[in-house]
């Protein structure tokens, strides 16, 4: 199995930036995390993890590690 790495959220790094749309959370404008139809949850000093298919190659999965790199 080969592992890649991608470092930088969607504003730094073009492919997570491709990626991002077809992920089922979203990070809001208010640094809170928003997932599907649940009320939002701040990342303030926190983060999140998550295995997902790619939306790019829905055969691959993805890691995602996000933090609060304000926090």
């Amino acid at each position: 199995m080969e592992w890649k790495r991608l470092l930088g959220g969607a504003e730094e790094n073009a492919l997570v930036g491709r990626m991002a749309h077809g992920l089922p959370v979203t990070e809001n404008d208010r640094n809170r995390l928003v997932a599907g139809d649940r009320d939002p949850v701040s990342l303030e000093g926190a983060g999140y993890r998550l295995f997902y298919h790619n939306p790019l190659d829905p055969r691959r999965l993805v890691f995602i590690l996000a933090t609060d790199a304000q926090g």
